[in-house]
């Protein structure tokens, strides 16, 4: 009787885990799920020692051994879990990083390759957990960098004048003003990931009309050359 209340108890946890486990992304609170997860891990380790407690009288006593299997389903849950979050603070505070530095004289060729080793490090998270939510936030957070760099990297063409970052703005919807202290953090407000083509257009428009303005200041020196 012990054991089946205990297997009770056991298969309530087990729907709690699933059902209140940390396994949506969500931003804003990265203490939370750690939380969530150090109270989980308590009970679990509880429930292994009453678990091993039980098996070992119902084997004394030749009954039939129960597993508690949904024991060992909800560690491993967790620990799968505890993997992911750490993977989403590494993401968080490495792109935390590249929203502090300034755009003015940007490499985006290094935080490229960076982000290229965080993908790689989100790939090699377990199979089992390629369905949970937090997985998929931490590939879709990292392919948005990857998508954004190159862009910031078009943004930053000498061609951009004043005109260019106001037709950025129209496009995006938010306003921002483009000075000295001007952060890739300020860029990436905007949602480039989100205007690809948009920023293609800008960023084109203006090289062209760069090239036209060379062949302007041009013509006008050959033009002033023959009159003198």
């Amino acid at each position: 009787k012990q054991a089946d209340d205990f297997t009770d108890e056991v298969l309530a946890f087990r729907e709690n885990v699933k059902n209140n486990g940390p396994f949506d992304y969500k931003t804003g609170d990265p203490v939370k799920p750690y939380e969530i997860l150090r109270k989980f891990d308590q009970e679990i380790n509880d429930m292994e020692k009453r678990a091993s407690f039980l098996v070992e009288m119902q084997d004394l006593f030749e009954l039939s051994v129960t597993p508690f299997r949904d024991i060992a389903a909800c560690r491993r849950d967790i620990v799968h879990l505890k993997s992911c979050w750490d993977m989403v603070g590494l993401i968080e505070n490495t792109f935390d990083e590249f929203k502090a530095l300034k755009f003015d004289g940007l490499d985006t060729d290094i935080l490229t390759d960076a982000c290229k080793a965080l993908a790689k490090s989100v790939r090699a998270l377990d199979k089992f957990v390629k369905n949970w939510g937090v997985y998929k936030g931490s590939e879709d957070t990292v392919k948005n960098m990857m998508t954004s760099l190159p862009l910031v990297s078009d943004l930053a063409h000498p061609s951009m004048r004043e005109r260019h970052w106001k037709q950025l703005m129209r496009a995006t919807g938010k306003s921002f003003t483009k000075d000295d202290s001007f952060t890739l953090g300020n860029l990436l407000d905007l949602g480039l990931h989100n205007f690809a083509d948009e920023v293609a257009d800008i960023v084109d428009r203006a090289q062209k009309e760069l090239i036209i303005e060379k062949q302007l200041v041009k013509r006008s020196e050959e033009h002033t050359s023959e009159l003198q």
